[in-house]
């Protein structure tokens, strides 16, 4: 099992990221490895959150923590977990965030090499959510 991590300094409030990063319908409009996410409002720990991936694959969202300095969440779908983490750091107007995931299954294996640098794109990503 192989661990992606990056950090990023964004230019919002710890506050701000985790409202986007809790917003679990909205997820999709960043994370493109999601297709739909069917919740409303924000998440709630330990709530299942059914949601389908690319490539038809269905599965469910789990918030396993959510805390101001840190979120954690489980997604999983058939062949495939991920367990992630974002640290949340306030630095005065900004916020160090911190993104690392890993995956486990037969699938999680077989796609690694297709992961290297997928925190850094979340990282952009949601730095590019947090500006608008």
């Amino acid at each position: 099992m192989r661990t992606h991590r990056c950090s990023r300094e964004v230019a919002a409030s710890p506050e701000r990221i985790a409202r986007i990063v809790c917003d679990a319908a909205r997820l999709p409009e960043w994370n493109p490895a999601l297709v739909e996410v069917e919740a409303s409002g924000r998440a709630l720990e330990r709530r299942r959150y059914r949601m389908r991936a690319i490539r038809g694959l269905r599965g469910h969202l789990v918030y396993t923590l959510i805390s101001p300095e840190r979120i954690e969440m489980t997604m999983q779908v058939q062949g495939l977990r991920e367990e992630g983490s974002w640290l949340l750091e306030p630095l005065g107007d900004r916020t160090r965030v911190e993104h690392g995931f890993s995956h486990t299954g037969l699938l999680g294996r077989l796609l690694s090499p297709a992961f290297q640098d997928v925190a850094e794109l979340r990282l952009d990503r949601l730095a590019e959510r947090a500006a608008t």
